[in-house]
């Protein structure tokens, strides 16, 4: 039997109700950070993230980055438009968990490359 509705669109749907604002800014989080890492990081034309720290590489991942401007927009609420703002931090932080399989790798051995 062929499935009619996607599993990850069931999901939305009590967020949408919870707060539409929250659901867009996820929605347009997520797309808008596949777009960034498939257009402009993925062929090179912006750079990762990524420090030498003596025998250490440390990788920001963005979904690190949008950790800490979460986390200190909510502490410091200095984001305009507060629940989009946060749905759309909270769908750039799901997209990198959700697509980069490389997620975990925060500090490494400068001998480990990363793709």
């Amino acid at each position: 039997m062929k499935k009619l509705i996607k599993p990850r669109i069931i999901f939305g749907i009590p967020l949408a109700a919870l707060s539409f604002e929250i659901y867009l800014g996820v929605v347009l989080g997520y797309f808008g950070s596949k777009f960034f890492v498939e257009k402009l990081v993925k062929t090179k034309i912006i750079e990762s993230f990524i420090f030498d720290i003596g025998r250490y590489k440390l990788y920001l991942h963005h979904w690190i980055i949008g950790l800490i401007i979460l986390t200190l927009s909510l502490q410091y609420q200095f984001l305009p438009l507060a629940p989009f703002s946060f749905g759309f931090l909270g769908g750039l932080i799901l997209e990198d968990l959700h697509r980069d399989e490389n997620w975990h790798l925060v500090l490494f051995n400068k001998k480990k490359e990363i793709k």
